[in-house]
C-alpha cells in the first residue's frame, strides 16, 4: 500500500470547494455517519508552540528526520492538540514510515474528529485495506463536513466509491460527477504538476481499486499540451492501467495513433528519446501482457504495430505466442511462426514458441530439434522450454527424457536465485519503468510462471504414480475445438 503519497500530496495543493450537491447522495451519507462529532477547542500551550514551530520550519526546508524530535516534544508537552500529530503523521510519510504516519494520523482524529485531513487519509487507508465500515464513516464524514482539493476529490469519490461497491444506489450516485472531478483535478495537474506527482496520483487510484478512473484521468490529461516528460510517464503507465482495468487495448490504441498524428512518441524513463509508434505499441502490449488477463488487448496492440512494422521479430514471436496459447496451432499462428523462424532463425525464444506448435501438431521429431536448439542458444536456462521438451519427449515415447527434461524444469523453478532473479525484474518494471506498482512481484510471478509449476508437480506425480501425466495442453491440438 503506498500510503506515503497522499500525505504528501496535501502538501502540494491549495483547496478548492468540492461540496455535495446532489441532496440524495447526502441523505444518504449522512445516514451511514449518525450525528456528527464536533472539534474540540484547547487552549495553547506556549512551550508545546514553540517546539511546533520550530518543527514545522524544518519540515519546510525538507527537513523532516530533524522536524521529528521536535513534533513529538510538542505533542507531550500538549497532550490535547492535534496539530503536533498532524505535523508529525506529514513529517513520518515523508521519511517512509508509513505505518508509523497511519498512527500519528489515529492520533490526530482522536483529538480532533472532524480534522480534514486525518478523515481523508484514515479513510482512503481503511478503503485500501478493506475495512469496508471503517471507510464508509470516515469518508462520508469528509464528505458532508470537509472541502476538498481537486485533487482530494478525486481520491475521495475513488475511495467512497470503493467501500459502497455493495451498495448500487450510492455508486450510481457517486458515478455521476467523477467527470467533473476529474477535468477540475486536471487544471491543476496540468499547469506543473512533476511526474512523481502524476505517478502519485495515480498509484492511490489503483490502490482503491479504481484503475478505470485513473485510466480516464489519463486519457483526458493527453489532450492537454502537457510537457514531453509528464506526456512521457503518462504514455508508459496508460497500458498498465487499462490492463488492471480489465480492458482489450483499444483506449491505449487510441491514445497512441492521437499522439502520434500531432508529436513525438517518448516513453519514460528515457522520455528524451523518440520512439516509433510501431515500438511504442510493442512496448505498450509486453505491459499489457504482464499484468493483465485479458488477451486481446496484447493481441489487439501486436497487431497494429505488425500493420506498420510487418518485420518486427520480437512482435511477430510475441503475437504467435499468445495466439498459440489462445487458439492453438492455427493457420494463422503457423504462418506467423513460419515468418518469425524465417527473419530470426537463431533465437531462443523463437525456437521454442515454433517448437511448441509443433508439439501441438504432434509432430514430436520437429519439436525435439528445434527445443533442444532453443536451450542450447538459451543465454540461462528457461525453465518452459525445458517443460515443452519434455512434453515432446512424451509424444515420442522417449519418457526417460521427458521425465529428465520436466526435473530440470521443475528444479530450475524451484531455485531460489532463479525465483530472485525474476521478483526482482518485476519490480525493477514496476518502479524504474512503469513509475507505479499494479501488483506484487510474487502475484506477477505467480500468474506467469505458477501454472508451469503446477503442471510440472502434476505430470512427475502422475509418472511416479505409474498412470498417465497430462500433457501442458491447453489449447485443442490443431487448433480444433
Amino acid at each position: 500500500m503506498k500510503r506515503i503519497w497522499l500525505s504528501l500530496l496535501i502538501l502540494l495543493f491549495a483547496t478548492c470547494a468540492v461540496r455535495a450537491e446532489d441532496h440524495l447522495l447526502q441523505k444518504q451519507l449522512e445516514a451511514v455517519v449518525g450525528k456528527l462529532p464536533e472539534s474540540p477547542s484547547s487552549p495553547t500551550v506556549r512551550r508545546a508552540a514553540r517546539e511546533y514551530i520550530i518543527g514545522r520550519q524544518l519540515a519546510l526546508q525538507d527537513q523532516h528526520l530533524l522536524a521529528i524530535p521536535h513534533f513529538r516534544r510538542a505533542a507531550v508537552i500538549d497532550e490535547l492538540s492535534p496539530a503536533p500529530w498532524a505535523s508529525l503523521a506529514i513529517s513520518l510519510a515523508a521519511t517512509g514510515r508509513e505505518d508509523a504516519a497511519i498512527v500519528a494520523w489515529n492520533e490526530v482524529i482522536s483529538r480532533n474528529p472532524l480534522h480534514k485531513d486525518a478523515l481523508l487519509i484514515l479513510g482512503l487507508d481503511a478503503a485500501r485495506m478493506g475495512e469496508v465500515e471503517k471507510g464508509r464513516r470516515l469518508l462520508s464524514q469528509h464528505w458532508l463536513t470537509q472541502e476538498a482539493s481537486s485533487i482530494e476529490a478525486v481520491l475521495r469519490i475513488a475511495g467512497l466509491k470503493s467501500v459502497f461497491e455493495s451498495d448500487q444506489s450510492i455508486t450510481d450516485l457517486l458515478s455521476e460527477p467523477v467527470d467533473s472531478i476529474i477535468e477540475s483535478a486536471l487544471h491543476k495537474l496540468i499547469p506543473d504538476a512533476t511526474s512523481p506527482v502524476w505517478l502519485g496520483v495515480m498509484q492511490q487510484l489503483v490502490d482503491l481499486n479504481a484503475a478505470d478512473m485513473a485510466v480516464q484521468l489519463v486519457v483526458m490529461a493527453t489532450i492537454y499540451e502537457l510537457h514531453q516528460k509528464e506526456l512521457a510517464t503518462l504514455l508508459i503507465v496508460l497500458p498498465v492501467l487499462e490492463a488492471t482495468a480489465g480492458g482489450d487495448g483499444s483506449t491505449t490504441l487510441k491514445v497512441y495513433e492521437e499522439i502520434a498524428l500531432n508529436r513525438t512518441i517518448s516513453l519514460a524513463p528515457r522520455w528524451d528519446e523518440p520512439v516509433p509508434l510501431s515500438e511504442a505499441l510493442s512496448v505498450a502490449a509486453q505491459s499489457m501482457s504482464i499484468v493483465g488477463k485479458n488477451k486481446n488487448a496484447p493481441i489487439r496492440l501486436y497487431t497494429a504495430s505488425l500493420e506498420i512494422n510487418p518485420t518486427n521479430t520480437l512482435v511477430l514471436n510475441n503475437l504467435a505466442w499468445i495466439k498459440l496459447e489462445q487458439e492453438g496451432p492455427t493457420r494463422e499462428v503457423q504462418k506467423l511462426c513460419s515468418q518469425v523462424l524465417k527473419l530470426d532463425p537463431d533465437s531462443a525464444h523463437v525456437l521454442d514458441t515454433v517448437g511448441w506448435m509443433f508439439v501441438l501438431l504432434g509432430e514430436a521429431d520437429r519439436s525435439i530439434s528445434l527445443l533442444t536448439e532453443a536451450i542450447k542458444l538459451s543465454p540461462e536456462p528457461s525453465a518452459e522450454t525445458y517443460d515443452h521438451l519434455g512434453d515432446a519427449y512424451w509424444i515420442a515415447e522417449q519418457k526417460e527424457n521427458a521425465v529428465r527434461a520436466w526435473e530440470t524444469a521443475s528444479m530450475i523453478l524451484n531455485s531460489a536465485d532463479h525465483r530472485q532473479r525474476i521478483l526482482e525484474g518485476y519490480a525493477s518494471m514496476a518502479y524504474t519503468v512503469w513509475g507505479i506498482s499494479v501488483a506484487t512481484p510474487e502475484a506477477l510471478y505467480d500468474y506467469e510462471l505458477g501454472g508451469v509449476s503446477r503442471r510440472l508437480k502434476e505430470k512427475l506425480s502422475a509418472v511416479q504414480e505409474g498412470s498417465e501425466p497430462q500433457l501442458g495442453f491447453e489449447v485443442p491440438i490443431n487448433g480444433v475445438k
